[in-house]
């Protein structure tokens, strides 16, 4: 993890990030129109992929390059509902 390779501790959240998906893998092929379903109700539409940016150096000199492949998604809300953690989540077209 990044968090062993840079010695942080960064939790959930710590990136600003709303949903973290588990299980899929790379999501670097995801382009926008693809959709991800979360649980039985909630459908998202990838929008772009986001950059690792410089603010992320604040926690630690290195944050950048090492998300760099692995960076996050923005999406916009196509079906909305109730989310919990642990529900199972779908990616795909």
């Amino acid at each position: 993890s990044v968090n062993q390779l840079l010695g942080t501790n960064l939790q959930a959240g710590s990136l600003g990030e709303n949903i973290l998906l588990e299980g899929h893998g790379d999501l670097s092929d995801l382009q926008p129109g693809d959709k991800i379903k979360l649980g039985n109700q909630v459908v998202l539409e990838v929008t772009s992929k986001n950059r690792a940016c410089a603010a992320l150096e604040a926690h630690h000199p290195q944050m950048v390059e090492q998300l760099e492949s692995k960076r996050g998604l923005s999406a916009i809300v196509i079906k909305t509902g109730v989310v919990k953690p642990g529900d199972v989540s779908q990616v795909g077209e």
